[in-house]
């Protein structure tokens, strides 16, 4: 499902905006058609497929933003 339930809304670029969809799979049995800017995790209650998945994400990121700093570290 990923970004094409939202697009448009409330002005956000989701060109900018990257998801980690942890239900989909676990839900539906298979990913979305067609989503854009999205990983797939089998599971929400496996973390070693979702820490795999953001740091797959945070390699990618150009500037070196961090995607949820919280300012620590």
């Amino acid at each position: 499902m990923c970004s094409g339930r939202i697009t448009g809304r409330g002005g956000i670029n989701l060109d900018h905006v990257y998801f980690i969809d942890a239900i989909t799979k676990y839900a539906i049995g298979k990913e979305s058609k067609g989503a854009e800017n999205c990983t797939f995790v089998n599971n929400p209650s496996n973390l070693t497929d979702m820490g795999i998945a953001v740091t797959e994400l945070l390699k990618h990121i150009e500037g070196g933003k961090r995607v949820g700093d919280s300012g620590f570290g």
